[in-house]
């Protein structure tokens, strides 16, 4: 299992030192107010008067994230966006709060993984097998260290799939952006990215070909699309079966 992390963490281009659309929406924002900010119960309770009201759960989004309840402000903004399906606002805002629930699950993916790794008897020093220590090593199980391991697996495997439903829920968000803004290059890059993330070469391949149709005088970006529908139509060459033809 833990290969299987460390390959999708490739893929991510996590750590492997890979620059390019990725680097355009990677942080570039501030989330938090300061401590003090508009009133919760205030927002509260005009939630309560209007609760099919979309600007009332944007006040109170606005309220607790300012307060740095974030699970809570992203709640919020959801209903918001579900209230009003053209609400650009909102989407924004679960745009930015998805990006950084995703980074944050990744990198506690990227930490169990790592304490697997340094937990595993593969990690550390192995005397040959043909050897008498080999041998005798071979035969020895630390069941404590067994438990941990497990235990940091499943934290790893856990995490990494909150990561994966998150970008997924931020390929929603940015498919209704790309739709309520069809001038903006910028969100079918996102939607592109986030779907690319998600796993979903496809969808990626396809939204990155929409860009390029949809704005060929974008040089710069258009090339690097080019190259990013390029390198995901190879690897998804790659990951489809190979079908092999038999003769009766």
């Amino acid at each position: 299992m833990v290969l299987v992390f460390g390959l999708g963490f490739v893929f991510l281009g996590v750590g492997s030192g890979n620059s390019g659309l990725g680097d355009l929406f990677s942080g570039n924002f501030s989330l938090f107010g300061g401590s003090s900010g508009p009133s919760i119960s205030k927002a509260r309770e005009r939630v309560e008067k209007n609760p099919k009201s979309a600007a009332a759960h944007l006040k109170l989004g606005e309220a607790l994230l300012a307060h740095r309840r974030t699970d809570e402000a992203i709640a919020a903004y959801e209903q918001a966006a579900r209230l009003n399906r053209k609400s650009v606002e909102a989407l924004n805002q679960l745009s930015a709060l998805y990006e950084q629930r995703s980074r944050e699950q990744l990198q506690e993916a990227q930490l169990a993984q790592l304490q697997a790794q340094q937990l595993a008897p593969a990690g550390a020093f192995q005397p040959p097998a043909s050897s008498k220590l080999g041998q005798a090593l071979a035969s020895f199980s630390d069941p404590i260290a067994e438990t941990a391991t497990t235990a940091a697996q499943e934290r790893a495997f856990e995490a990494f799939s909150s990561y994966q439903a998150t970008r997924q829920q931020l390929v929603s968000v940015y498919e209704r952006l790309a739709d309520l803004s069809p001038d903006d290059p910028s969100s079918l890059l996102q939607l592109a990215l986030a779907a690319e993330q998600a796993g979903d070469l496809q969808k990626a391949i396809e939204t990155y070909k929409r860009f390029v149709k949809r704005f060929p005088d974008d040089t710069g970006s258009v090339a690097e699309a080019k190259r990013q529908i390029k390198a995901l139509e190879r690897q998804l060459r790659s990951t489809q079966p190979v079908v092999t033809s038999r003769s009766g």
